[in-house]
């Protein structure tokens, strides 16, 4: 692993936030969900997915802008003791009164987010239409209130080079919310084939999940 601060400078050099969001869709994906890497090891090693992508978005945030640096984590349904996707996690950021998202994903269309978004369920709401499985079935069904990475700055998330696995545990406990009422799941859409042909088009097939 290389050492010196060349991630530090690197992560405070973005001028707007969808250079960061540019910088994560240049990144290879990382098809190993059981591997949570740093900011810094994802700049030396120049792969990511969802999580890592999110930590490394939040980090430049804070440091490029002085934002705080906040994570959103989305869960999909769990049907009979088992998930139908895999989570979804998104680095939330404000622009005036407004939200929006950076995100790493190996599904196109659950990407950036403009900063439209009055509340980050609205923001969340806006994955959806998008946020199906290889099967085509629309399973996003809870997401989790902003969480602050500083609450967890002893752990030193920006540099370390240890696997991340306090992050995971620390998202998996806390509060989720549920998106749907009573019933609204029964009878949803299978996304069209031409959606999930633009959704899976530049996916990498082994980082997709199996139903």
């Amino acid at each position: 692993m290389k050492n010196g601060n060349n991630h530090l400078k690197f992560l405070a050099s973005f001028k707007t936030p969808y250079q960061i969001q540019e910088y994560l869709d240049g990144l290879d994906y990382n098809p190993n969900g059981n591997v949570w890497k740093s900011p810094k090891r994802v700049f030396h090693e120049r792969k990511a997915h969802c999580i890592e992508g999110a930590v490394f978005a939040a980090a430049s945030m804070m440091l490029s802008f002085g934002e705080e640096p906040l994570l959103i984590d989305m869960l999909p349904e769990n049907r009979n003791g088992k998930p139908m996707d895999d989570d979804h996690v998104i680095a939330m950021f404000k622009r005036g009164k407004y939200l929006g998202a950076l995100s790493k994903t190996n599904c196109t269309p659950l990407g950036y987010r403009e900063p439209v978004y009055k509340t980050p369920r609205e923001l969340v709401m806006s994955y959806f239409e998008f946020y199906f499985n290889t099967a085509g079935e629309k399973v996003l069904r809870k997401y989790s209130l902003p969480f602050n990475l500083k609450r967890i700055a002893e752990y030193d998330w920006i540099n370390t080079e240890e696997n991340m696995d306090f992050l995971v545990e620390k998202l998996e406990s806390i509060h989720h919310y549920n998106l749907l009422a009573d019933g609204m799941s029964q009878g949803l859409s299978i996304a069209s084939k031409k959606l999930k042909e633009v959704c899976f088009l530049h996916s990498d097939p082994d980082g997709l999940f199996k139903p």
